[in-house]
C-alpha cells in the first residue's frame, strides 16, 4: 500500500512541479498575425435552472468590444421560470428554450449547435454565471488568426465573498499556471475548464456530437480532442470572471461531480492513453495522466498522513514522504500568483481544516455524480454590469 501511495500521490506531485517550474520560463516575444479578418463567433450559454445570473451573463456577453455583426449571443434555456424567459426574450439574444428528462450539458449545447446559422466559424462556451470581458472576442479572433483551433480563456474569480471564495480562487488561478500555462510552455495542451472556452465550429461539432457525458463535459472535450491531434491553446488575455463557491455543501456537490467525471474518464480512457503513447501522442497521454491526479487541497493531508504513519513505524520511508510533502508545498507556493498574498488570503487558510473535510464529503457524492447531474446553483454576483448601448 505504501508503494502504491508514494507512486501515485509522488508521481503526481513530480509532475505537477515540472509544469509550474515551466510556467515561470520567460514569454517569448512574438509577432502575432494579423490578417485584418474578423471571425463571425457564436457565444453559447447553456442555462439549467440560472434565473438568479442568466440575465447578468446575457447582457455582459452582448456588451462585448466586437463588432455586432460578427457575433450573436445564443441562450439555452433548460427549466428556467417563465418570467426569466419574458426578460430574455426582449434582448437581442437567440433563445432556445430546451427540455428533457434528464438535463445535461451535452444535450443543451447538441441542440443548440442544430441552430447555430451559417455564418458562425467560431463557438464560445461560457457559464451561465460567467461574465466575458469586453476584449474576449477580440483576443479570441487573434489567437484564430494566428491558427488556433481550440482555446481555453483565463478564468478568474468574480468576487471573494468569504473564506471559501477565496481558497477556491486561489485553486483556479493554481490550476491556470500549472495545467494551462506550464503545459504550453513545455509544447502541451492546456486544461479545458469547461467555460471560458473557444473552438473553430467544425472541431467542436465533430467532438459534440460524438459525446453523450453526464459530466465532465470538459475532460470528455480533452480527451477527445488531444487524440484527434488538436493543440489546446491558452490564452490568458482572454478573461472571463466566474463565480466561486462561497457555501459547504455547494463546494462538496461541485466538487463530487467534478472528482467523478476524472476519474471515469481515467477508467475509460485508459486504453486510449496508452494506445497513443505507442503512437507518439505524448499530449493525449500526458491528458490521461492529469486525471489521475488527487484532489489538490487532499494532496498535502495524505501526504501528511503518511508522513506521521512512518513517523509511527506503520510506514517506512518517511524520509520520502517528507521530501514529496515539500514539494507539494513548493509546487503551491510557485503557483500562486503574488496578489494572492494579502491579509484576506491569509485569513482564508484558516478554511482549510473544513475545505478538506468538505472534499472528503466529495468523495462520497461520486456514485451518485457517476449516473445523474449535480447541479450547483450559482448566486448573482456583487459585480456592477457595465452594458454598453446596443
Amino acid at each position: 500500500m505504501e508503494y502504491i501511495l508514494l507512486i501515485w500521490l509522488g508521481g503526481s506531485v513530480l509532475l505537477q512541479l515540472i509544469y509550474v517550474m515551466a510556467s515561470l520560463i520567460p514569454n517569448k516575444k512574438n509577432n502575432p498575425k494579423n490578417s485584418g479578418r474578423l471571425h463571425h463567433f457564436t457565444v453559447m450559454i447553456p442555462a439549467y435552472k440560472e434565473d438568479s445570473v442568466i440575465l447578468e451573463s446575457a447582457l455582459y456577453a452582448l456588451s462585448a468590444n466586437y463588432p455586432k455583426n460578427h457575433f450573436n449571443v445564443m441562450v439555452l434555456a433548460d427549466q428556467l421560470k417563465r418570467e426569466t424567459l419574458d426578460k430574455l426574450s426582449l434582448l437581442p439574444i437567440q433563445l432556445v428554450e430546451v427540455q428533457f428528462e434528464k438535463s445535461t450539458k451535452v444535450k443543451a449545447l447538441k441542440k443548440g449547435m442544430e441552430q447555430i446559422g451559417s455564418k458562425t466559424e467560431a463557438i464560445v462556451i461560457l457559464d451561465a454565471d460567467n461574465l466575458m470581458d469586453d476584449h474576449f472576442l477580440k483576443e479570441a479572433n487573434q489567437a484564430l488568426q494566428s491558427g488556433s483551433t481550440v482555446i481555453q480563456g483565463q478564468r478568474i474569480a468574480k468576487s471573494e465573498s468569504n473564506g471559501l471564495a477565496i481558497l477556491d480562487a486561489a485553486s483556479e488561478a493554481i490550476n491556470n499556471n500549472i495545467l494551462c500555462k506550464g503545459a504550453n510552455k513545455l509544447g502541451l495542451s492546456a486544461r479545458l475548464a469547461g467555460s471560458g472556452m473557444v473552438f473553430k465550429k467544425e472541431v467542436f461539432q465533430e467532438a459534440l456530437f460524438e459525446m453523450d457525458t453526464i459530466s465532465g463535459f470538459d475532460k470528455t472535450l480533452e480527451m477527445k480532442l488531444t487524440a484527434k491531434g488538436h493543440f489546446l491553446h491558452y490564452l490568458p488575455q482572454a478573461k472571463v470572471l466566474d463565480e466561486k463557491v462561497s457555501q459547504g455543501k455547494a463546494y462538496s456537490r461541485q466538487r463530487g461531480r467534478w472528482l467523478a467525471a476524472q476519474y471515469q474518464h481515467a477508467a475509460g480512457y485508459f486504453k486510449s492513453a496508452f494506445q497513443g503513447l505507442v503512437q507518439g501522442k505524448v499530449d493525449h497521454f500526458q491528458k490521461w495522466l492529469q486525471l489521475l491526479f488527487p484532489p489538490r487541497l487532499l494532496s498535502p493531508f495524505f501526504l501528511m498522513l503518511g508522513l506521521g504513519l512512518s513517523y509511527l513505524g506503520v510506514f517506512h520511508f518517511n524520509t520520502v514522504w517528507a521530501v514529496f510533502f515539500l514539494c507539494n508545498l513548493l509546487v503551491f507556493l510557485l503557483a500562486l500568483p503574488l496578489s494572492f498574498w494579502n491579509v484576506n488570503f491569509i485569513k482564508s487558510l484558516l478554511n482549510i481544516p473544513a475545505t478538506i473535510a468538505q472534499t472528503l464529503v466529495a468523495l462520497t457524492l461520486i456514485p451518485k455524480a457517476t449516473k445523474e447531474f449535480i447541479h450547483t446553483p450559482h448566486q448573482l454576483s456583487p459585480v456592477p454590469v457595465k452594458v454598453k448601448k446596443q
